[in-house]
């Protein structure tokens, strides 16, 4: 076998201070209105700026974490964070719709909360497999498998790193837990990427 397109993901498992982001993650909501792009029903703040001392080391590990996954992918330049922000959703129907996070590289989330149900959920991005797999092929299937499956899903875990490419679409199902879903999530781009999107913002 020879893997002539793949996508990847990177998990790393952190040991940060949870509930002191908890915390500035409830402060912030209480003291700003927020935003609504494809969360529906919880809550997302805006983009975050400025020095975040209980977010220091978060940061810290996102630049790692998405610098050594840029590099796995073949990347040279390194990255940084460009966007990041808060997820609050509460049990229920709140949910995450399907998006895509444009003008980026790397994306990812950070998970202050652990769900079996609310899991993020990635669709296969090639373009061409529902015509092809979905119609033609799933009886024949005796599983699935990275070059059938039609979506992938990951169950968020508390103090856990995860990221993706930035093209992959993808979407958060509600969960019923007893407590919200908290998630900090985030954009990184390299220094060739933040031109391109400064002479975009130009035209």
């Amino acid at each position: 076998m020879i893997n002539i397109f793949s996508t990847a993901a990177h998990l790393e498992q952190l040991s940060l201070d949870i509930n002191e982001i908890k915390d500035y993650c409830y402060e912030t909501r209480e003291r700003l209105i927020g935003r609504n792009i494809s969360n529906k029903g919880g809550w997302q703040s805006n983009n975050l700026s400025g020095v975040i001392l209980p977010l220091n080391e978060l940061f810290v590990q996102i630049t790692e974490n998405g610098n050594k996954f840029a590099n796995q992918m073949g990347y040279k330049n390194k990255f940084k964070i460009s966007e990041i922000w808060i997820n609050i959703n509460p049990p229920g129907t709140s949910h995450n719709s399907p998006h895509i996070h444009p003008n980026s590289i790397i994306s990812g989330t950070y998970y202050l909360t652990s769900h079996k149900d609310g899991k993020i959920r990635f669709k296969n991005p090639n373009p061409n497999f529902l015509y092809h797999v979905l119609p033609w092929g799933v009886s024949d299937l005796e599983k699935n498998t990275e070059y059938t499956n039609s979506n992938y899903w990951f169950e968020p875990r508390e103090n856990q790193l995860l990221l993706f490419p930035s093209y992959v679409e993808h979407y958060v199902e509600p969960h019923q837990s007893e407590y919200d879903r908290i998630s900090i999530s985030f954009n990184l781009n390299n220094e060739v990427t933040e031109q391109k999107n400064s002479n975009r913002d130009l035209i």
